[in-house]
């Protein structure tokens, strides 16, 4: 990660002609490993969601096991981008934390990371039980309300502090009894609480098919289900 960040600046620096050479491409850089990720299984899945009932990260959560959404994108999503009776969810922007600025919001990295995804039936019930509970939100915080459209924010309409996310969920996996893991593992669970929820096993296969595609070729895919 260092070395990126400062390959990047010289990169810029012989570019103004402040530099004759960028010394960064001469560094072999060391082997680094790789940890193996281990979905989870669809019994564990279902004891994140149950240990997650009644939690503010319950929607967040259904979302990002049953459609493969990244973090950022989940962090940027809004109201406008979901459309209930066609039940899709459009994917348009990401939002990270920028140090010294918060949190930044920006196009996702290729055109083809903007993508519409089909909604199964039991997320589309999650997201409108949601919406009750951040109108309830809402009306609690009053006045310190600040309205972005945002379908997860904090409790008064900002974006959600990633640390703050990561606090909750690593207690919800506490409870749920299962091993630490990075939010961004529950990507590749997606599969597993689709069959849970009863979403077609040949649907599911077509969406890990589709996945894998996209892997291979650098981006995440537009998915059906």
């Amino acid at each position: 990660m260092i070395h990126a960040i400062l390959f990047a600046a010289l990169k810029d620096a012989v570019k103004w002609k402040r530099l004759a050479v960028n010394v960064c491409t001469a560094v072999t850089l060391p082997w680094l490993a790789q940890s193996e990720r281990q979905p989870l299984t669809k019994e564990q899945a279902l004891q994140l969601l149950e240990a997650a009932k009644g939690n503010r990260l319950e929607c967040l959560l259904t979302l990002a096991l049953a459609t493969g959404m990244r973090l950022g994108e989940l962090l940027a999503l809004r109201w406008d981008d979901i459309h209930l009776e066609e039940r899709t969810v459009q994917v348009a922007h990401t939002a990270r934390y920028v140090s010294g600025f918060g949190m930044f919001e920006s196009e996702p990295k290729t055109e083809s990371s903007k993508r519409s995804i089909m909604l199964p039936q039991f997320v589309v019930d999650m997201l409108k039980q949601h919406r009750t509970y951040q109108l309830e939100t809402r009306l609690k915080a009053g006045s310190a309300w600040q309205e972005h459209g945002l379908v997860f924010p904090n409790t008064y309409g900002r974006y959600f502090s990633r640390s703050t996310l990561y606090c909750f969920f690593k207690k919800l996996l506490r409870e749920a009894g299962l091993a630490d893991m990075h939010f961004h593992d529950l990507r590749h669970s997606a599969a597993t609480i689709l069959l849970s929820k009863g979403v077609p096993a040949k649907v599911v296969q077509l969406l890990l098919e589709a996945v894998w595609k996209g892997l291979r070729s650098g981006f995440e895919p537009s998915v059906s289900t």
